[in-house]
């Protein structure tokens, strides 16, 4: 569920806000935020954190298509 939120939201969310939304303790939910840490580390779509909010982007390995697919399109 917490993958799904983070896609659907589309910006930073409080890691108070996923506990919220998920009706789980804070310690279940660090712990499924680093499981997606870890499974998606060598995917397109990676957990970043930020001041304590999480969301969900593109890997930076994969930087150089996303600028070139977007100069493409402008």
């Amino acid at each position: 569920i917490i993958e799904t939120i983070l896609f659907v939201r589309g910006e930073p969310t409080k890691l108070a806000r996923i506990v919220a939304l998920t009706k789980s303790s804070e310690e279940d939910v660090r712990a499924a935020l680093e499981e997606l840490r870890e499974s998606s580390k060598n995917r397109g779509i990676v957990l970043i954190e930020t001041n304590g909010s999480y969301q969900l982007g593109s890997h930076p390995d994969n930087f150089s298509y996303i600028e070139e697919m977007l100069k493409n399109e402008f």
